[in-house]
């Protein structure tokens, strides 16, 4: 399953992604900040939902 999470890059959106990496998803991350995840199967997007 493909999974995508927002802030991604630290507290509980970190914590999600490492949860379904852990389980074998593949994962999508969202956030204004670079990647704190080093996974195989974990793509980062860096962007700001906010910003016009």
């Amino acid at each position: 399953m493909k999974v995508l999470i927002t802030g991604t890059s630290q507290g509980i959106g970190k914590a999600l992604a490492e949860l379904y990496l852990d389980k074998g998803h593949e994962v999508v991350g969202l956030d204004r900040q670079a990647s704190s995840i080093s996974d195989e199967h974990y793509t980062h997007i860096i962007c700001d939902v906010l910003s016009r």
